[in-house]
């Protein structure tokens, strides 16, 4: 993927000449000025505007007939200011004709560069039921930002996220994928190794990526900024799809071989922190939490920390923003661990630990409920075990190196829209994603 914006951006170099434009990859226009029809016709009112071109978007469930209009509006559009803003590909409009939706503005486009190079692109791609927006600008800090919608019920079905810095090795490129339908995200980015004096490596954007370090794939825990779409009784239930499942196959181990069975889920519901840990029979508590069965909560604030595109992993391992917590699974006692020499960094609190029953297993599910402290930026997750005389297995959320705030992972935002949102519910016992009825913010963000 970054071979392809390296050409992209290589050639704009070359001829100045930006490469923004509306692509169609779907449905071709199916109808042209000929035979639009009057409801078509009637979606410009004002001037100029003028029927570009009609799209098939094939039917809804109901078997509704779905079309896509596109018009142009002119070479400008008015922005907050009512001052007229030149837009390179004109402005343009996509209406959605037909199903729930009746009328619907999918799109409001004026392309003004979006960005100091002025290179944006805007690609439309419009197939049965769905209409795919693509948009990419920035400077010499370059963004791609891509939605796929369904069209009717109107609901975002995913979005994709990346962000790099032209000039720095691959190892800048960041990348954010959300389903939206499955309520899970995704975020990899290329960790490099620092330099001698500590900083990210630099390179010729043309020549191969060299810079020493390593990917990774990181899965990111839900976060409700609000209760809307939980039930009340949530907190007290073992969590289920709602939340982020950390098992062997979805997690990192971190040392040893954690067991098949095992598995921690994690939901972030306004400034609390809920776990359902299954680790099987509790085994016998040592001298040293460290030990013990237990779960490690690392922490890191913006206290040094700018953004992902200045990480670099450090030989050292202390972070003076960063936090390490652990809570015994068998008697919730916490336990400040890396950084304990500065307690008000990241405070947590323990509000309630539980034994709950769940079909799927004889022993005990350890539910948590953690107060987190506001202003923390990176959080990682890490299901221990230890047989009373030493560490046996551990699994994170990230691939967390010890006392590396590069190396913590996120969690990514629920906000509920007026016009829809996340709906969980608790069956069998379990917290389980029912649906997602989230609507766009089409047509302007």
């Amino acid at each position: 993927m970054m071979n392809i914006h390296r050409f992209r951006f290589a050639l704009l170099l070359l001829t100045g000449v930006a490469l923004s434009g509306l692509y169609l990859p779907g449905h071709a226009a199916d109808r042209r000025a000929k035979d639009f029809k009057e409801d078509e016709l009637a979606l410009c009112q004002t001037k100029p505007c003028r029927v570009v071109a009609v799209h098939s978007a094939g039917k809804n469930e109901q078997g509704e007939a779905l079309r896509v209009v596109e018009l142009d509006l002119g070479k400008t559009r008015k922005n907050a200011e009512n001052h007229a803003v030149a837009c390179n590909d004109g402005h343009k409009h996509y209406w959605l004709l037909g199903g729930r939706e009746k009328k619907r503005l999918l799109l409001d486009l004026c392309n003004d560069g979006y960005g100091a190079r002025g290179t944006g692109v805007d690609e439309v791609a419009i197939g049965d039921n769905v209409i795919t927006h693509s948009q990419s600008g920035g400077s010499n800090h370059q963004w791609d930002h891509a939605r796929t919608v369904q069209l009717s019920p109107l609901t975002l079905l995913n979005e994709t996220f990346k962000s790099y810095e032209i000039f720095l090795w691959e190892s800048s490129l960041t990348e954010t994928y959300t389903d939206w339908q499955k309520l899970r995200s995704t975020y990899t980015h290329f960790f490099p190794s620092c330099d001698e004096e500590g900083v990210m490596p630099k390179g010729d954007p043309e020549e191969e990526d060299t810079a020493k370090g390593e990917r990774t794939q990181i899965s990111l825990i839900p976060r409700f900024l609000e209760k809307n779409g939980l039930p009340k009784d949530a907190a007290h239930a073992v969590l289920g799809t709602c939340a982020l499942e950390t098992n062997v196959g979805n997690g990192f181990a971190l040392q040893g071989k954690p067991e098949g069975t095992e598995w921690m889920r994690s939901l972030i519901v306004g400034d609390e922190l809920w776990i359902s840990a299954r680790a099987g029979k509790l085994r016998a508590r040592g001298d040293n939490w460290l030990h013990d069965d237990h779960l490690e909560l690392w922490l890191a604030n913006n206290e040094g920390i700018s953004s992902d595109m200045e990480y670099c992993i450090p030989e050292k391992t202390d972070h003076k923003g960063l936090r390490q917590w652990g809570i015994g699974l068998g008697d919730g006692k916490v336990h400040a661990g890396f950084g304990a020499e500065s307690r008000e960094k990241l405070p947590i609190t323990l509000i309630s630990r539980a034994e709950l029953r769940d079909s799927s297993a004889p022993d005990p599910i350890i539910n948590l409920r953690i107060a987190l402290p506001k202003d923390y930026q990176k959080l990682t997750l890490v299901l221990a075990r230890g047989d009373g005389s030493k560490p046996v297995s551990l699994l994170a959320t990230s691939k967390l190196e010890y006392g590396k705030a590069a190396t913590l992972g996120h969690a990514f935002d629920i906000k509920h829209e007026s016009g829809g949102g996340i709906e969980c519910g608790i069956v069998n016992g379990r917290l389980d994603f029912i649906r997602s009825t989230l609507r766009p913010p089409f047509p302007s963000d």
